[in-house]
């Protein structure tokens, strides 16, 4: 899965510029559908932030992409 970002200066503004930025897709597969897209730095990205995510969400809401 690839977004393409159409204010990529802005997206970049808020963080160092050395840092990757990751994202994360939350939906529902079963009807093809995307309920959350965020990016955050990638080195903030981490299995207690996504778990954290994902039980602040509606049952059947999964990590589709990261």
């Amino acid at each position: 899965m690839v977004f393409f970002i159409q204010n990529y200066h802005n997206l970049r503004s808020w963080i160092d510029e050395d840092s990757q930025i990751g994202g994360l897709v939350f939906g529902r597969p079963s009807r093809k559908e995307v309920v959350l897209v965020t990016f955050a730095p990638s080195e903030s990205l981490d299995y207690k932030l996504t778990r954290y995510m994902l039980s602040c969400m509606s049952a059947g809401i999964y990590l589709v992409s990261y």
